[in-house]
C-alpha cells in the first residue's frame, strides 16, 4: 500500500523560473544549482537548491550573481559546473557578454569548505582558441583528475568561427 506523500513532479521557484540545472551531489544531498529567470534574479544569476530525495526541496537562494557592470564579461552567467579539489569548490560557467567582441567566455568561482559562498577568480578564464566561435563557448562540465592534480572540461563550442 502507497503511503500518502503529497508528491511534488518538479521544483518551482516561487518567482521566476528554473533554467539549465547543474547538478553536484556529496554525501547524500543534491544539490541543484540553476539559472533562474527573472523574479529576483539578474541576468541568469545562480541559485541553489538541496534534496535528499527529490520530493522534498531547500531553497539555499543567489549562490552566484551576474555581474552588474554592463561591460563586464559575466554580465549575463550561463550554465557551469562544480567540482572538489580537497576542501575547496571550483564553479567553472559561462561568463556572457554581447557587448563585448568576445561574447563567451569560461570563468571560474571558488568556495572553501561549502557551497555557498562562492567568490569570482577575476584572473583565472578560458577563452576560445582563434578557430573556434568567440560568440558560442560555453557550457563547461568540469572533472578532477586526482593523479594528475588537473582539472579537466568539456567545453561546448561550433568550429571555423561559428561558421555555417
Amino acid at each position: 500500500m502507497e503511503v500518502d506523500i503529497n508528491y511534488k513532479m518538479n521544483y518551482k521557484p516561487k518567482d521566476g523560473f528554473v533554467g539549465d540545472t547543474m547538478p553536484y551531489y556529496e554525501n547524500g544531498t543534491f544539490y541543484i544549482f540553476f539559472l533562474k529567470d527573472q523574479g529576483d534574479s539578474y541576468n541568469h544569476s545562480i541559485f541553489l537548491i538541496e534534496t535528499k530525495d527529490f520530493l522534498n526541496y531547500e531553497e539555499k537562494g543567489e549562490i552566484l550573481k551576474a555581474s552588474t557592470d554592463p561591460n563586464a564579461q559575466d554580465n549575463w552567467i550561463g550554465t557551469g559546473s562544480v567540482c572538489k579539489v580537497s576542501n575547496e569548490y571550483y564553479f567553472f560557467y559561462t561568463g556572457h557578454n554581447e557587448n563585448n567582441e568576445l561574447h563567451e567566455r569560461i570563468m571560474v568561482a571558488k568556495s572553501e569548505n561549502d557551497l555557498y559562498h562562492f567568490n569570482k577568480l577575476d584572473n583565472i578564464y578560458i577563452d576560445p582558441l582563434n578557430e573556434l566561435s568567440k560568440n558560442d563557448f560555453r557550457d563547461p562540465d568540469v572533472k578532477y583528475d586526482e593523479e594528475n592534480d588537473k582539472f579537466i572540461l568539456t567545453i561546448t563550442t561550433n568550429a571555423n568561427k561559428g561558421a555555417i
